[in-house]
């Protein structure tokens, strides 16, 4: 069982993250042309 959700948690700590930067993106684009 828990082998099983060893990989399970690893995906949605890396899921996570890219959301959030999409979201970011999405909600501020004119911050990330300021980055780019």
């Amino acid at each position: 069982g828990e082998g099983r959700r060893s990989p399970e948690s690893r995906k949605k700590q890396q899921e996570k993250p890219r959301t959030v930067f999409c979201t970011a993106t999405i909600l501020q684009p004119k911050k990330s042309d300021m980055l780019t």
